[in-house]
């Protein structure tokens, strides 16, 4: 033990050493920073004064999200009181370039990722020639096949779409400049500033091409008050802060219990589940609701011998699509409107409204026929439940149980489908969050409009603003 002591010592004397030259120059470094000529030796990368007082003039809890079926701003004047000051639908609102890149990333992503695509056939009504008729339709007022639509039936099914990143970019700036009109000539608001929700499916340069666009639209996001994310991110993380009335299972999820997030539209389906060990991320093209019209609309053409005729006539097929969809539409409305909507009673025959499309001579009538519609609609169902079953297969995998609750975004009128697909698939125990109105299409972006009403409250309390510079709007709140 002896022989030992003496390195011991020469050990603790180079610590305690160590230790005093350490403490001697942080009292030296504390004596400089006390120094008031003293500079600090860098420089911040921008000027933080004014970037301080534009956030403290700026900041807005408004909410921003840029969706692939329309664009949606909403203002929260407090925690309970948010309202929509701006929603336009993509389709038909002239914003040609947003809509087409929308639709092509999507695709690209689509195919990048090896999802489940519809297999196209040879066939001149082939199912993808339906859904670009179809797509044509419910993306244009007027029934005109839009920039996408002309594209799609121009090129070979499996060529490649590209796009360019200044064309992108022009598209964001479009859609945010729209949104600021129709706020201001509507709801008397002027959009200052704005934290922004994109779609799960863009990738880094793409966020990039939003930020650039938000500058460009002048619109103010700073460091403090961006926060831009995907509304599966939203509910994932910010459940708390959707409003208690409003679909309030939320507040009792654990971020890390298994759920299944569906944000179903009329054509694309997105699916991503969270679980412990197996996150999944599908997205599965053409297999929305529309998909039930564009059946009955193939079948028709190919059985019905006066459509037939009329189209080799040269009958337009692109107002097909529209009365198809209308007509599936009316044919599912309540005859009893104290009926739920689960429950509803139907029409068993609707008309097609094909007035003026004949060419030959006299004009026929055509009716869809409920057997048709549910024929059309359980071929629908088994195809989406075989899909689903094998996208929720890693998570039962690998958590060993299965999915707890389920999430629906979307306000299409299947949601009446889409519950029972959740059912059949998921099983009868699962807890099925929205898919009840047309308001779930407006938890993601409340959300985020909770998130920014909290970031203002926070940048408008600190002591670096300068509280009687603050905008009229800012004033009326108080």
């Amino acid at each position: 033990m002896w022989v030992f002591r003496p390195l011991q010592t020469v050990f603790l004397l180079a610590i305690l050493c160590t230790l005093a030259i350490a403490d001697r120059e942080r009292v030296n470094v504390d004596a400089e920073l006390t120094e008031e000529d003293d500079e600090l030796d860098y420089e911040l990368p921008f000027d933080y004064d004014n970037e301080m007082e534009q956030t403290c003039l700026n900041t807005q809890p408004i909410a921003i999200q840029l969706g692939i079926d329309a664009l949606i701003a909403v203002y929260a004047y407090s925690n309970s009181n948010i309202s929509t000051i701006a929603a336009i639908p993509v389709g038909g609102s002239g914003l040609d370039k947003y809509e087409t890149s929308m639709s092509i990333m999507r695709q690209k992503y689509a195919q990048k990722n090896d999802i489940h695509k519809v297999k196209q056939s040879d066939e001149k009504y082939s199912i993808g020639s339906v859904f670009g008729s179809v797509r044509s339709w419910i993306n244009s007022k007027t029934g005109e096949p839009d920039a996408l639509g002309a594209r799609i039936e121009a090129e070979d099914a499996d060529s490649e779409l590209e796009i360019n990143d200044e064309f992108i970019r022009q598209g964001f700036v479009e859609a945010i400049y729209a949104l600021k009109k129709q706020a201001k000539e509507e709801s008397d608001i002027e959009i200052g500033s704005a934290s922004i929700i994109y779609p799960q499916f863009f990738n880094e340069r793409q966020k990039m091409l939003v930020e650039e666009a938000v500058t460009e639209a002048t619109l103010f996001s700073s460091r403090i008050t961006k926060s831009m994310g995907t509304a599966q991110d939203l509910i994932n993380y910010y459940a708390s802060v959707i409003d208690d009335d409003f679909h309030g299972d939320f507040a009792q999820l654990e971020p890390l219990k298994n759920s299944l997030i569906i944000d179903y539209g009329m054509w694309n389906i997105d699916i991503e589940t969270y679980g412990r060990r197996c996150k999944v991320k599908c997205s599965l093209d053409e297999m929305g609701c529309g998909r039930i019209a564009a059946t009955l609309w193939q079948e028709y053409t190919s059985s019905n011998e006066a459509l037939k005729r009329n189209i080799e006539l040269g009958a337009p097929i692109t107002k097909l699509p529209q009365a198809f969809v209308i007509a599936e539409q009316m044919i599912r409305v309540p005859q009893n409107a104290e009926t739920s909507q689960d429950e509803a009673d139907h029409y068993m025959e609707w008309p097609i409204d094909l007035q003026g499309w004949w060419i030959e001579e006299p004009e026929q009538e055509l009716v869809l026929r409920w057997e048709d519609v549910e024929a059309a609609e359980a071929a629908y169902i088994e195809r989406f439940v075989s899909i689903l079953d094998g996208s929720l297969d890693c998570m039962q995998r690998a958590e060993g149980k299965s999915i707890d609750n389920v999430i629906l975004l979307g306000n299409r009128f299947c949601r009446p489908i889409m519950r029972n697909i959740i059912r059949k698939s998921v099983g009868e125990h699962v807890k099925i969050i929205g898919g009840n109105d047309e308001r779930d299409i407006f938890i993601a972006v409340k959300a985020q409009a909770r998130y920014a009403l909290m970031m203002h409250e926070l940048v408008m309390s600190s002591p670096g603003c300068d509280h009687k510079k603050r905008p009229d709007w800012v004033k009326d709140e108080l």
